[in-house]
């Protein structure tokens, strides 16, 4: 019996002891562990528990590690503290001398950021740029989730050179780091006792493989979605937030530092011909072409953006005076000399700038973007390829143009603008044989409004087509009514602007008003200016012919003071060449007696008809038509008047007498 009750407690015992450390780990106390006593099956028993329970509570700590870094990936945005991270927690769990985090550079796998974990020596190396090599690169893409590499392998000594560990007993474990985008960088172990490559050890390695892979696809997602806001999708500049970003900075720092620097607005000139004519793409093409353009030409301290369309803006660093702008829209200017080739088109392509300086042109954001855009307004009604600097009284200028408009808008709609005419002249009879029709406008308030003002305002907003329909209409009406009083006027004349030629509906337009007012054939001419031609040749050229077609003429206004080219000139159903008042030369002046004998003797090689247009005396009139040109008009003939004075001045009664002043004998 005494043996019986000695067995029980022998047994009983363990099994108490086993019980015990059984609720310790159920409380969450996974180092509890029992002394293995008793009989075999007993020990057994015991060491199982203890086996089981480490297994479980190293899992608990793995996961418990695991978890602290997925929080510090939901909270960081910095991909390098997150790095910084596992490496700081990796040692608690991995039991190796070393590892290493290796990330690829987004734009190109050659090359990486290294960050190195000593823990012997308790040193982590922090972000450094090292070139991949290309045994490790080649293992990464096709290797299993973990590969423990051997002496003697390419990689391994790859990777032995990288992280500058040459032990003799150093073994090597590598992970790569794989995320949608394929493979993004590697985890590096190295360790020299045999359990560091144990399953639990593996299976920590990989899950910090696996959180690598989401922070740096976290990463990835943040600066692609700030890369969308802050940059131009199109040409990769910066767009305008931003633009105005930078722009406050810098304003920021003229602030502190007292120093000038200049905001300078760019448009492009006749960028939308390029897109009608060969397509947006093309004209996408060519808006990355230029903006690699301005990245190649201007300084790096220079920020260039996008504002949309084929509007830039270059903000640049300091300068020392407000003249030293100037270069930077020159080297601007020169970059787009060079032609863009598309395809196997080279397109030429130039830009309007306007430019206003920190800090005399404004000391906000708002209003240096405003004032450099005023002034490229300047810059481009000057000319294609130039640029202007802001003045405050450009400033004012702008505000009366939007005064002018309104008023503008309002005097069509109350009638207020009239039509005058100046007759064109035979020189050799001295006879009227046209006119040119102009707009004139009688503001209530302001008196006569000068055609040079409210004309550009009109194109600019779209309102000449209105007035270009009324003045056609007016002419027409008009021509009837001289012929009833015997006045044989053979060209009614009016100016066309670039606006007018490219609306919609231009030519059925005035094809409408010549057939219901039954103006003959070969009677109404367009007067284009040069600049038309700098437009789409080729829209501009079945314009023309459609016009051709209908016997309306055709002259080129103002010939000599523009954009030119003899070859439009020839290939171009043109009737006659306006000679501009600047080449007429006064009594005794060579150089413009010259230019215009070679205009007028071109007139006649070209086969178009010279007109002379600003003749303000008897001895242009004879050097003109001494020289080949018969048709002139001016003030020595007459200043423009109403259709009823040409009627007084020229109609069968006052014939006589009032051409006997005006002829040239």
């Amino acid at each position: 019996m005494f043996c019986i009750r000695k067995l029980i407690r022998r047994t009983r015992r363990p099994l108490e002891e086993l019980t015990e450390a059984t609720h310790r780990v159920a409380a969450g106390d996974y180092h509890s562990r029992v002394t293995p006593t008793g009989d075999e099956e007993l020990r057994g028993l015991a060491v199982a528990f203890n086996g089981m329970t480490e297994q479980i509570g190293r899992r608990f700590e793995t996961l418990a590690v695991l978890s602290k870094l997925d929080r510090h990936i939901l909270k960081s945005s910095e991909l390098e503290e997150i790095v910084q991270a596992v490496l700081k927690h990796a040692r608690d769990m991995l039991p190796c001398e070393l590892l290493a985090v290796l990330v690829f550079d987004e734009n190109c796998a050659d090359v990486a950021r290294l960050h190195v974990a000593r823990y012997a020596e308790e040193v982590i190396t922090c972000e450094t740029r090292v070139e991949v090599p290309a045994a490790l690169g080649s293992l990464l893409d096709t290797c299993e989730p973990i590969v423990e590499l051997q002496a003697g392998d390419a990689a391994f000594e790859s990777v032995r050179d990288l992280i500058s560990d040459w032990r003799a007993d150093r073994r090597f474990g590598v992970l790569p780091i794989r995320t949608d985008k394929g493979v993004q960088g590697a985890v590096a172990i190295a360790y020299s006792t045999p359990n560091a490559s144990d399953r639990a050890s593996l299976d920590f390695a990989l899950g910090l493989a696996e959180r690598l892979a989401v922070a740096i696809s976290n990463a990835d997602r943040r600066h692609a979605l700030v890369r969308q806001a802050h940059y131009d999708g199109l040409t990769g500049l910066p767009n305008r937030v931003l633009f105005k970003d930078r722009l406050a900075q810098r304003i920021a720092h003229g602030q502190r530092s007292r120093k000038q620097f200049a905001l300078l607005f760019i448009d492009l000139d006749r960028f939308k011909n390029i897109n009608d004519s060969f397509g947006h793409t093309s004209g996408d093409e060519l808006l990355k072409g230029v903006a690699a353009r301005f990245a190649e030409e201007l300084s790096e301290m220079d920020t260039i953006a996008r504002l949309g369309g084929d509007e830039f803006t270059i903000i640049t660093s300091d300068i020392d005076s407000a003249a030293d702008a100037a270069n930077a829209a020159q080297t601007v200017l020169s970059a787009l000399a060079r032609p863009v080739l598309l395809g196997d088109i080279e397109h030429f392509v130039s830009a309007s700038i306007g430019i206003a300086v920190y800090p005399q042109d404004g000391v906000t954001t708002d209003i240096l973007l405003r004032n450099a855009d005023i002034a490229m307004y300047r810059a481009k009604a000057a000319g294609a390829g130039r640029f202007a600097y802001y003045e405050e009284a450009m400033n004012r200028e702008a505000m009366e143009r939007v005064e002018l408009e309104s008023e503008l808008r309002q005097a069509l709609a109350r009638d207020e603008l009239s039509v005058v005419y100046q007759p064109r002249i035979d020189l050799r009879t001295g006879a009227i044989i046209g006119v040119e029709a102009l707009s004139r406008w009688h503001h209530p308030r302001f008196g006569m409004v000068p055609p040079g003002r409210f004309i550009r305002v009109a194109e600019d907003s779209g309102l000449i087509i209105a007035i270009g329909d009324r003045v056609l209409r007016e002419i027409c009406s008009r021509y009837h009514y001289w012929r009833r009083a015997g006045i044989e006027v053979r060209r009614l004349a009016y100016n066309v602007s670039v606006r007018q030629l490219q609306a919609p509906g231009f030519t059925k337009t005035l094809r409408e008003i010549v057939e219901r007012t039954r103006i003959p054939r070969g009677v109404l001419e367009i007067e284009i200016t040069e600049s038309v031609l700098a437009t789409d040749i080729d829209y501009l050229t079945a314009v023309l012919e459609e016009l051709s077609a209908m016997g309306v003429k055709v002259a080129i206004d103002d010939f000599g003071t523009g954009y030119s080219s003899l070859s439009y000139l020839r290939s171009l159903p043109i009737d006659a060449l306006k000679i501009d008042k600047s080449f007429l030369p006064p009594p005794g002046e060579r150089t413009s007696a010259a230019l215009c004998e070679a205009i007028i003797a071109m007139s006649r090689a070209l086969n178009v008809v010279p007109i002379a247009e600003g003749v303000e005396s008897p001895e242009q009139a004879a050097f003109l038509l001494a020289n080949g040109c018969e048709i002139a008009q001016g003030f020595y003939f007459s200043r423009p008047v109403s259709a009823e004075d040409i009627v007084r001045r020229y109609g069968r009664e006052a014939y006589s007498e009032e051409l006997g002043r005006g002829a040239v004998g």
